[in-house]
């Protein structure tokens, strides 16, 4: 039986009518899709490389060379005003208007700056004054070495005093700023002010603030005594309406203290106080 059925098979391939239908296959049209000839990429014309452009002259008015790459200015000199506190106040009895205003001209490493303090009564009677002039320096990340003048207006006599300290932000973002003071007098002091920022949510902020004064003489004259002088504390709640302008409220509470106390209670002058503020802070 199976030499039977090769048999046909074979008599079947070796048929007219199958090679005919294998030659039909080999030939069919393929409507026009005949492959183009292959191209000689050899005698494709290279197209130049585009140059790659320069950044910077190097010298104007000369014809642009390779520079190297280009160079980033991150030394350039800027200028910021900054209204730190601006604000009405009152003890319940005397209201005045205090500010605290800073403004700086320089660049990342040297700034020249001048800050300003005081009070003035709503009478137009100015309590104190004071204006302070500084080369500031970074020395580190976040810190600042200061070295210049301070000159007190009022509440006495005027006096220019040499100043040097330091300014940055402590661990856990606490701003410090921790001055020395040598009067024209050859008396010595300093000031301690530190600040720290909580934010309630993203405009909303509270900012309690320190304030400590200190002697190494007496100078009665000017009503202070040797050792800690006085130490305020501030608290205030403000609120961003724009990152540069930011009202806010606030309670003050300040006593003076050793001998500075001792000679105010003398001069029947009060030592200790509450005042409540609405201001407003401002930079650019």
């Amino acid at each position: 039986m199976s030499r039977v059925l090769a048999m046909l098979l074979a008599t079947a391939i070796g048929s007219p009518a199958f090679a005919q239908g294998g030659e039909a296959m080999q030939m069919q049209d393929h409507g026009g899709m005949s492959m183009p000839p292959a191209r000689d990429r050899s005698a494709t014309p290279k197209t130049p490389k585009k140059p790659i452009p320069k950044y910077a002259e190097v010298d104007p008015g000369e014809p642009q060379e390779d520079v190297g790459g280009m160079d980033m200015d991150d030394n350039e000199p800027f200028f910021q005003f900054l209204g730190d506190r601006m604000e009405y106040r009152t003890d319940g009895n005397q209201p005045t208007y205090l500010w605290d205003v800073d403004s700086w001209y320089g660049t990342d490493y040297n700034k020249l700056f001048v800050e300003s303090e005081g009070q003035v009564a709503t009478d137009g009677r100015t309590k104190d004054a004071n204006l302070e002039v500084y080369w500031n320096h970074t020395f580190a990340t976040f810190w600042d070495t200061q070295l210049g003048l301070k000159h007190d207006f009022k509440p006495n006599d005027g006096r220019t005093f040499l100043a040097a300290g330091v300014q940055g932000l402590a661990p856990y973002i606490f701003k410090l700023d921790a001055t020395a003071y040598l009067s024209e007098d050859g008396d010595a002091s300093a000031k301690l002010e530190v600040e720290r920022t909580f934010l309630l949510m993203q405009r909303l902020q509270v900012i309690p603030r320190l304030e400590a004064n200190l002697a190494l003489q007496d100078a009665p004259r000017y009503n202070t005594g040797s050792g800690f002088n006085d130490l305020e504390l501030e608290l205030r709640v403000s609120y961003q309406i724009t990152r540069k302008f930011a009202p806010y409220v606030g309670v003050n509470w300040r006593r003076d203290l050793g001998e500075t106390a001792s000679m105010k209670r003398a001069d029947r002058n009060d030592i200790n106080s509450t005042y409540f503020s609405t201001g407003l802070r401002v930079w650019f």
